[in-house]
């Protein structure tokens, strides 16, 4: 998968997990190029619907590639990939805002939105619990 493709595949996932507003996406993809020390994204639609884990995986190959990562070990691909879904998920004070809402209609309702946004956001890396169970 290209770098074009994985950041446009990013996009997409964030745009359907509801992490960004349609309207954030060129804003959120200026933010991706900067990490990776792009200028121009080209639209490539051809991973989308890929995996988060293997869009993941192939921007960091990309960025070992170029010399932005250090290595490919796990600790150096999970902080870096953190440091890409970051780019991707709401301010603090925004999860805090909409958690405090939700939790006066149900504190069921809060703990789940929050529960959702940290699978999405990979923040709870759920494609390694399942390899535990």
């Amino acid at each position: 998968m290209n770098i074009n493709a994985a950041i446009c595949a990013l996009l997409d996932y964030a745009e359907e997990k509801k992490l960004i507003n349609r309207l954030d996406r060129a804003y959120t993809a200026n933010r991706l190029l900067e990490l990776l020390g792009l200028s121009e994204l080209n639209e490539d639609k051809s991973a989308s619907g890929a995996p988060l884990t293997e869009i993941l995986s192939a921007i960091c190959a990309f960025a070992y590639e170029k010399g932005i990562l250090e290595s490919l070990s796990v600790g150096y691909t999970d902080l870096f990939d953190t440091k890409i879904m970051g780019a991707l998920c709401p301010r603090p004070s925004e999860v805090v805002s909409t958690f405090n809402s939700l939790y006066n209609e149900s504190p069921a309702l809060a703990t789940d939105y929050f529960y959702n946004l940290s699978i999405n956001s990979n923040y709870i890396r759920a494609d390694r619990i399942a390899k535990d169970l």
